[in-house]
């Protein structure tokens, strides 16, 4: 253990031939925030996957039942869950161990590539945000013109009927449809257009607070507590203040959408004066986000819920992006989840405009 702890700064576990942990080293227990007699002699797929059977699949390949199968090293990339059941990229060198030429277990030593994962990543869907963003712009402007073409027709009709006729009622349908389509092209106008921030001085508390007053009369009708917890020693730093307003109510709503009646959203600020950054983290005590969806809800057209477009938290994070800001998403589901945008406090020397 004394090799394991000291000088493999990497996760690293021995397991035996039935799943079982032999030992674990330091590194590893603090990621996942256990001690060592909970981990010792459990099985690793309960440790590092929170399941009861043994990995499998496209994302999850076991490399203990490769090293059985071939009896040689094995690497592959895999996913564990920290602490906080949120995902950890790993590429794992799997060695085997023998006893008398026999196979008796593995030494698994797991790198942490969840950066360079999520880098990849972030970088893909820029490419994909500025495909769909000239497609989108296409289709917006050759839809637009039917849709107003629509709607007056509809509203020119109406006024030929009178309010209790059937007639005039179906009329309102199309009104109707044809206004949810309408926002929904102009959703997609706004995904497209993807506007570089015009950056100014600003304390990001006032921008908070301007949020929270256009949103407490939603917050009201749905029976949702607010509470804010603003940090006073927040630096001022350089954002586009309309662009972050548009974050931070886009979050919020999302929140509140998220929480049942008689719930509370939490809404607070962070000066983290050792990173330069500043945190603006909103919570919810909503029914929280299923493992498997946290890693899409920001690209674009994703979406649970019936009336949505699947463009609000696309366009959030575009933003955040752009001012070169970074967002983590925490969730248990039955728990609630929290979106954590962070800030650099360096922009406040630039003059971006």
């Amino acid at each position: 253990r004394l090799v394991i702890n000291d000088l493999i700064q990497d996760d690293v576990m021995v397991i035996d031939l039935n799943h079982c942990i032999l030992d674990i080293n330091d590194t590893l227990l603090t990621k996942l925030g256990l001690e060592r007699e909970k981990v010792i002699g459990r099985h690793c797929y309960e440790i590092s996957h929170h399941q009861d059977v043994p990995c499998s699949g496209e994302g999850h390949p076991c490399p203990l039942a490769e090293v059985k199968e071939t009896l040689e090293h094995a690497r592959v990339t895999h996913i564990h869950l920290d602490k906080d059941n949120q995902n950890i990229y790993c590429s794992i060198s799997c060695h085997p161990l023998f006893e008398n030429n026999e196979l008796v277990g593995v030494v698994e030593v797991s790198k942490d590539i969840t950066k360079d994962i999520r880098w990849k990543k972030a970088l893909m869907r820029q490419d994909k945000f500025v495909s769909l963003g000239r497609l989108s712009a296409g289709v917006a402007h050759e839809v637009n013109n039917p849709l107003t073409t629509i709607l007056t027709t509809a509203m020119l009709l109406q006024e030929d009927f009178d309010p209790d006729d059937p007639i005039y009622k179906e009329l309102q349908i199309i009104t109707d449809e044809t206004l949810r389509c309408r926002k929904i092209v102009t959703s997609l106008l706004d995904f497209a257009r993807q506007t570089e921030p015009t950056k100014k001085l600003c304390n990001i508390n006032d921008v908070v607070s301007a949020s929270l007053v256009l949103t407490r009369k939603q917050a009201a009708f749905d029976d949702v507590a607010v509470v804010q917890d603003l940090a006073e020693d927040i630096p001022a730093i350089n954002v586009d203040k309309d662009q972050m307003q548009q974050v931070f109510i886009n979050f919020i709503l999302n929140a509140m959408q998220a929480t049942d009646s008689g719930g509370k959203i939490s809404v607070s600020t962070t000066f983290i004066p050792e990173d330069e950054v500043v945190e603006i983290a909103i919570s919810d005590t909503g029914k929280g986000i299923p493992a498997e969806n946290i890693e899409k809800i920001f690209d674009p057209f994703f979406t649970t819920r019936e009336s949505g477009t699947g463009l609000g938290l696309a366009i959030a994070h575009g933003i955040i992006e752009r001012h070169g800001g970074s967002i983590d998403v925490k969730s248990k589901p039955g728990s609630g989840a929290t979106f954590t945008i962070r800030l650099s406090v360096n922009q406040r020397n630039q003059n971006d405009h």
